[in-house]
């Protein structure tokens, strides 16, 4: 079973043992608001492990209440868990080639 939770202002992922940040929310005085940035941690954006702009919220704490009940974070936490169960397949498969 998977989990995002925030982390003060970080938003992080977990399925079993491992975790991930899967995103922050900080202010943007540019469109007075707060925004959640989501990071490209299985480098499907070719971004490097950067950010990617997502949901503006008026306050800190909309942006706590529905940012993880997003539609950005839905995706992005799926893809992380797509790629994480593709790495244990392959990681279970090396280990196990000689059998």
């Amino acid at each position: 079973m998977s989990s995002t939770t925030w982390n003060g202002t970080t938003l992080m992922q977990t399925l079993g043992s491992h975790s991930a940040e899967l995103g922050r929310v900080c202010f943007e005085d540019s469109s007075n608001a707060y925004v959640l940035w989501l990071k490209d941690t299985s480098g499907i954006l070719d971004l490097n492990e950067g950010y990617i702009r997502g949901e503006e919220y008026q306050s800190l704490d909309d942006a706590k209440y529905r940012a993880a009940q997003s539609p950005s974070v839905f995706i992005m936490h799926y893809i992380w868990m797509r790629g994480l169960a593709k790495r244990r397949a392959m990681d279970a498969l090396d280990q196990h080639w000689d059998d």
